[in-house]
């Protein structure tokens, strides 16, 4: 199964291959599910600009895990980055570090990107930022942007921004 947004010359084209009407009055863009059968379902036309908008808005989940493959993603995301190290070396002490993550990452959605990271396998990767095995686990916010970072005491709460500016 797939799932496309058809728009403009490509999207009547392709809506017409898969036997879906296209005049004049319904040429906006719109939501295809293809099946492995050849047909095509149009599921419902939208505002390509508010689609993007929300895919922008709601592209990463409430913590965003970063590895190789989100690294590219996060860090050209705009908003800076509420990072916790997790290392399996303090596995104890790393998990009850995860847990604070979720209560002010709610709180900083739309303002902060908050994610988590293995430690143990990006350390090399986290001494740009002045850490190393020995400070994990613990927090760090990184501004990608403009290349700058801040280190954020384990044991202070996060619920808030001016707690993360303080």
């Amino acid at each position: 199964y797939f799932f496309g947004v058809a728009n403009g010359e490509v999207g009547e084209q392709l809506l017409s291959e898969f036997g879906q009407k296209t005049d004049d009055n319904d040429a906006s863009p719109c939501i295809l599910y293809l099946t492995r059968g050849d047909t095509a379902q149009r599921f419902f036309q939208f505002d390509l600009e508010a689609l993007e908008g929300f895919v922008k808005d709601h592209k990463f989940g409430l913590v965003t895990e970063i590895n190789a493959d989100t690294f590219g993603a996060v860090a050209e995301n705009g908003l800076p980055v509420l990072l916790a190290v997790l290392s399996k070396q303090s596995d104890t002490a790393s998990k009850e570090l995860e847990a604070k993550i979720y209560a002010p990452a709610k709180a900083l959605k739309g303002t902060f990107l908050t994610a988590k990271i293995d430690g143990d396998r990006y350390k090399r990767f986290l001494t740009r930022y002045g850490l190393s095995q020995k400070h994990f686990p613990c927090f760090i916010v990184v501004d990608f942007e403009n290349e700058r970072y801040w280190a954020v005491p384990s044991g202070k709460r996060l619920d808030t921004i001016a707690d993360i500016e303080a």
